[in-house]
């Protein structure tokens, strides 16, 4: 079996194939972040989960290193690899709402901004992500956080059955009587263990109305802002409403370095006058701009500006958290504040405390090392032009999130690791999952003994038990 085109129409595989002779290519290779576009030997697009069993053993049987693209997001560029064959599963479309079960049958190929399209047309919705153009795939089998966990739980603890394809090319059901523990490990360990062709989710009512508030302030309102921003944060709000708050750290006009205090909360402006009170007391922000939405279709599209112009290279790192305190938010300001000053081309760089109070629904079920109630995120994105930049790049924000690990044990007394969804390659799968990489490398052992999905984290296989 050769590892071409032809080769690969030979073994079966119905769908679209491209190598680098494709006008396509180049496109069809390009990621989120720059850094990550390696260019593949082939890149396949099945029709069907049989195309996607045919390319998984073709590349098993040629030794080709294999890469699975939904949207392309994985900060990590889990979704590329250099000489090998990406499974782009772009041409997998398909969403079937089932109303009586209130499920949502999704092919794994889908973007979230087709999946809420298609529920809200139903007065439906269910836990996506943030963004429209973020594919299905990698957010609900790496944890998936998004503007309804706050209510219903993580992407992930909304699963209700996948159907996957494994090393061995079967396609096989997981849910919580057929595959258990492979259900629990595509719960978090994303595609470490098969590709989900197609999942189905939770749905729940169109919740309505959406509000987007951003405030702009400058440094020298961090010392009133902070403290109302800790308190806020750190105190029980798992009462059902949806308050995210973000306090980001960003470059205004002429570069002036700004915070920016943003809401996406669900529901009427009316309903959220005692949060803003609560902040804006005294405050004058440089910028007040509000915004509703309609429904979730509209909220994804809120950030659309803002990640087609930054820059094209960014390395990204994301970290759970409990507990906040003025100390870390002062210590990531001046970190960001000073690396942002020395490197003029990494302008663009953000630290961004995603508050959104996660809850979590039978924690136990899934791999997620986050098992807390009430945990949030911090992100640091590291944003530049010049490739000469990128090792610079992941080692700033990889020593970033270990600055954050360190100051949550001193302050909270745990570490949570890292979210393997926007992490570094430079982290590793302990850092990702903590007391459950044993379990996983137990599965690993189970169902891909030989490592061919090996580019999310690198799991060993541990046949211990087995």
């Amino acid at each position: 079996m050769v590892a071409t085109v032809d080769g690969l129409r030979k073994a079966g595989f119905k769908g679209d194939i491209i190598d680098a002779d494709s006008s396509e290519f180049t496109t069809a290779s390009k990621r989120f972040s720059a850094i990550f576009n390696s260019p593949a030997k082939l890149i396949a697009f099945p029709e069907t989960p049989e195309d996607v069993s045919i390319a998984v053993l073709f590349a098993s049987r040629t030794n080709l290193p294999l890469a699975v693209k939904c949207g392309g997001h994985h900060a990590g560029g889990a979704s590329a690899v250099n000489n090998g064959l990406v499974i782009d599963l772009s041409h997998l479309k398909g969403v079937k709402i089932n109303k009586e079960r209130s499920e949502v049958t999704v092919a794994g190929g889908c973007l979230w901004g087709e999946v809420y399209t298609a529920l809200r047309d139903e007065g439906l919705a269910c836990v996506g992500g943030g963004v429209h153009n973020v594919g299905i795939g990698g957010h609900l089998l790496g944890g998936g956080y998004g503007p309804l966990t706050q209510r219903y739980g993580m992407a992930c603890d909304n699963i209700v059955s996948a159907t996957v394809v494994l090393a061995n090319g079967k396609i096989v059901q997981a849910n919580d009587k057929q595959n258990p523990d492979l259900f629990w490990g595509i719960k978090g360990a994303s595609s470490n263990f098969g590709i989900a062709v197609e999942v189905v989710l939770k749905t729940f009512p169109d919740p309505g109305q959406w509000v987007f508030r951003s405030l702009a302030f400058s440094p020298d309102d961090m010392q009133t802002l902070v403290p109302r921003f800790v308190q806020h944060v750190n105190a029980d709000q798992l009462n059902g409403d949806v308050t995210i708050v973000f306090l980001n750290f960003v470059r205004g006009p002429g570069n002036e370095p700004l915070v920016l205090l943003n809401f996406t909360l669900q529901g009427t402006v009316d309903q959220f006058s005692d949060v803003f009170k609560f902040f804006l007391d005294g405050m004058k922000p440089l910028n007040d701009s509000l915004t509703t939405f309609p429904s979730l279709v509209e909220l994804s599209h809120c950030l659309d500006d803002l990640l087609l112009d930054g820059p094209p290279r960014i390395a990204t790192g994301a970290l759970p958290v409990m507990n906040i305190t003025p100390t870390l938010v002062y210590k990531l300001w001046e970190r960001w504040l000073e690396y942002t000053d020395r490197n003029p081309d990494a302008a663009s760089t953000k630290v961004v405390f995603e508050m959104h109070k996660a809850k979590r629904v039978r924690p136990e079920t899934s791999c997620i090392r986050a098992t807390e109630q009430g945990h949030s995120m911090i992100l640091i994105s590291e944003e530049h032009n010049d490739p000469s930049h990128d090792a610079t790049a992941l080692e700033w924000v990889h020593e970033g999130n270990q600055l954050v690990r360190q100051q949550q044990i001193q302050d909270w007394g745990k570490d949570l690791g890292v979210w393997a969804n926007a992490s570094m390659p430079n982290e590793t799968a302990e850092d990702c999952w903590g007391q459950n990489y044993p379990r996983l490398q137990k599965l690993k052992a189970k169902y891909d003994p030989g490592c061919l999905f090996d580019k999310y984290w690198h799991i060993e296989p541990s046949y211990a038990h087995i």
